[in-house]
């Protein structure tokens, strides 16, 4: 009897220890089941559970893969479990490494459901994850990472060729549809007289697919118009109309451009440069010394990427090089001129060879007092020049006296013992 009381015991210790190891992993239909006692384990293999998606504009669920896409307005994430796992409640995260986007939902029962449309304003790579708890605790864990999902789509517009119906009377008119079901376009209206390298916007914030553009105005040209379309979601709380293209939600937007059309009445007024100063002095050998050039340029064509300038000095050609005129000035350095007087003159190809600016730039020598400086003196100033300098050598030369005698007599101090 004791024997066996002994043996029971250690049954009983052993059967203690392991069943925590036992209850702690169980395998149903080729699944894991993970306690929250213990590591997680993510478990994408599990028969039966469902990451899937639809959207307004995709009704059948499609499944959520590992780099997949999910494309439709609306996105709605959709996590499923069997009954057989008496899952009582839900979890569904989906995150942005990005952008830090951290977006998560609870729901009990077997089924969750998720619209990704408000996780950002734009479309964007997530990474998603599905936990679900079971009845005694247990849960199970699904993940689908770098999944993109797009919920907006960026406007589809056509611009038609502008019509002049009256003088200088031009009417505008596009197309433009949206896949975003609750999306208003708004539009920008933009002209260019330079072949499309510069834009001025002429309106804004509209919501018509016309204009009326009076060019009566106008500086005659030919013009490019651009139609620029925002999505507009007057469904959002985010969205404002008060600071254009800002305040617009989503706001993504899409742009198409015209043909070219001859209007307007004013001429161009003539491009021209100029440099604002006439004289210019610096010392020999200083640096950092330069002009300004100003220039504006009207009409088109545009003008070429680089134009050539010449600098002359005194009638021969001292410099020749090329701007980018891609600002309105630009600056010529004009170091290095010997002493003396300089009559610069500047041309640019651009402009003609007979449109010049001129220039004197004197340059001194280093460390020189005018000769004139002295002779400008009046006779007092002179006279008391003189009287200090004599002066100073009188007391020079007694205190060379003095100094010799105290040699000659050197004074001895007596002191009495008492």
């Amino acid at each position: 009897m004791k024997i066996r009381s002994a043996s029971f015991t250690v049954i009983v210790i052993l059967w203690m220890i392991l069943l925590p190891a036992v209850n702690a992993v169980s395998f149903y239909d080729g699944g894991v089941i993970v306690n929250d006692n213990h590591t997680s384990l993510l478990s994408d293999e599990v028969t039966g559970i469902n990451i899937t998606w639809t959207s307004r504009t995709q009704e059948i669920p499609q499944f959520v893969e590992d780099n997949s896409n999910a494309v439709g307005d609306h996105v709605v994430v959709i996590g499923t479990f069997p009954h057989a796992f008496n899952i009582t409640q839900c979890e569904l995260t989906i995150w942005n490494p990005k952008t830090g986007i951290n977006e998560m939902v609870i729901s009990l029962g077997s089924t969750i459901s998720y619209d990704t449309y408000y996780l950002d304003r734009t479309n964007q790579t997530y990474n998603i994850k599905l936990n679900g708890t079971t009845a005694v605790n247990d849960f199970v864990i699904a993940l689908r990472e770098n999944v993109t999902i797009c919920n907006f789509f960026t406007p589809n517009i056509t611009v038609n060729y502008p019509i002049e119906i009256d003088s200088n009377i031009v009417n505008l008119t596009w197309f433009c549809n949206d896949k975003n079901e609750d999306d208003e376009n708004y539009y920008s209206l933009w002209l260019s007289r330079d072949s499309g390298v510069t834009f001025v916007l002429l309106m804004q914030n509209i919501t018509q697919t016309w204009f009326l553009w009076d060019a009566s105005n106008w500086i005659l040209a030919n013009y490019i118009v651009r139609i620029r379309a925002y999505s507009v979601d007057m469904t959002s709380e985010n969205n404002r109309l008060d600071d254009p293209p800002m305040s617009y939600w989503p706001g993504d937007s899409s742009e198409a451009f015209s043909g070219p059309v001859a209007v307007g009445s004013h001429s161009d007024p003539p491009s021209s440069f100029q440099i604002y100063t006439t004289w210019l002095t610096y010392e020999f050998g200083s640096t950092n010394n330069t002009i300004k050039v100003y220039y504006t340029i009207y009409g088109s064509p545009p003008p070429p990427t680089e134009i050539e300038f010449s600098v002359t000095d005194n009638t021969t050609l001292w410099i020749k090089k090329v701007f980018h005129p891609n600002a309105s000035s630009f600056t010529i350095n004009i170091d290095g001129l010997s002493v003396g007087t300089h009559e610069l003159s500047i041309s640019l190809s651009y402009f003609g060879p007979y449109d010049r600016e001129h220039l004197t730039v004197v340059v001194t020598a280093s460390n020189t007092v005018p000769t004139s400086s002295l002779q400008d003196w009046n006779p007092f100033m002179q006279s008391l020049a003189i009287g200090i300098s004599l002066g100073s050598i009188t007391i020079i030369a007694i205190v060379i006296i003095l100094s010799l005698r105290l040699k000659r007599n050197p004074i001895v101090e007596y002191i009495e013992d008492i």
